[in-house]
């Protein structure tokens, strides 16, 4: 079995489809690519550009309680797993949530 970082090195090219084909070569691939994802697609690690641990959690109650969606850069970067030198926390939220959100 490789360490974590070299299992990063190796599926961070491949796109989800590929990540899925090669998850079902075998148990131990499936089992590498499931660790991958954990660590790739980490919406903590995304946030804490824009918060402390505490705001983290504090944001993703706000989240679930509001059905405010992150867009923008942000979505884009969480999906194609890279990270932009210039970013910004784009939200959604439904206009009769927004006082709720203001505290961003």
């Amino acid at each position: 079995m490789l360490p974590a970082t070299t299992d990063d090195a190796r599926f961070s090219c491949l796109s989800p489809r590929s990540l899925f084909r090669f998850g079902a070569v075998n148990q131990e691939e499936h089992l590498a690519v499931q660790s991958y994802q954990r660590r790739a697609f980490s919406v903590e690690d995304l946030l804490l550009r824009y918060f402390n641990d505490a705001q983290c959690i504090e944001f993703r109650t706000l989240q679930a309680t509001t059905g405010t969606l992150i867009s923008g850069s942000t979505a884009v970067e969480f999906f194609d797993r890279t990270r932009y030198a210039e970013h910004d926390l784009d939200l959604f939220v439904e206009h009769h949530h927004a006082i709720d959100v203001d505290w961003l």
